[in-house]
């Protein structure tokens, strides 16, 4: 069964879905998911408005998946911003940014929790789109650097067992006490980031780590969510 991604659109200006990130999103089970908050914008839309302008964008965004091979479904909620995350249950969140070409991707680990998801997710990704990925750990002293070598051994092996040649997979463990910053500055040189939720509650998004990444990279992120424990 394919994994399920969601693409979120924020209305009244959502972020188009790139033609390149078409092609990498062609293999999952792909759900494109509007949503508007009335009360938390200036420029608040009536739902017959929101509505309309919502399918419209979406079904022209499905079709774009249809005619390069893939599938999409779609879900509109217009409502309060804090009630999105508990709508989106997926494997994955795409947060759109514009891109030309897909083919770099920046892979940052935290450990183990997610490592194996994010690694799976990778591999289910368009293989025509994967042209060459770096596993990244970043650790707070020179002691964990052995056990973040470890870590990332582990992600490349679960990325040769999806198919992904090890020839397209370097991997990079940087001692730095700020790891947000360090994989926002680390994505120039990549296309897209990879990487797992890092939320420690419910009553965060997807993590101060995903915020600080976010907020400073113009790079489109695919955050791999974490599998309930229950």
């Amino acid at each position: 069964m394919a994994r399920t991604i969601v693409v979120p659109f924020a209305f009244p200006d959502p972020e188009p879905l790139p033609e390149s990130l078409i092609e990498t999103l062609r293999p999952l089970d792909v759900v494109l998911f509007a949503h508007h908050d009335p009360d938390g914008t200036t420029e608040a839309m009536d739902e017959a408005t929101f509505e309309r302008e919502a399918k419209a964008t979406l079904y022209e965004t499905a079709a774009d998946l249809v005619r390069s091979g893939g599938d999409a479904d779609i879900q509109l909620f217009y409502g309060p911003d804090e009630d999105v995350r508990d709508r989106m249950a997926a494997d994955a969140i795409l947060v759109p940014r514009p891109v030309t070409t897909v083919g770099r991707f920046l892979v940052p680990l935290r450990d183990d929790r997610t490592a194996g998801q994010v690694a799976d997710l990778v591999g289910d990704l368009s293989p025509d789109a994967v042209a060459h990925l770096t596993l990244l750990h970043v650790v707070d002293d020179e002691e964990a650097v052995d056990e973040g070598d470890r870590l990332l051994r582990d992600a490349m092996g679960d990325l040769r067992e999806a198919g992904i040649s090890q020839a397209a997979i370097d991997t990079d463990v940087i001692v730095d006490d700020d790891a947000p910053e360090v994989i926002a500055r680390e994505s120039n040189d990549y296309d897209a980031i990879v990487m797992g939720e890092t939320a420690e509650d419910a009553d965060r998004d997807l993590g101060r780590t995903y915020d600080r990444v976010a907020a400073a990279s113009d790079r489109p992120v695919i955050v791999v969510r974490r599998r309930s424990s229950t």
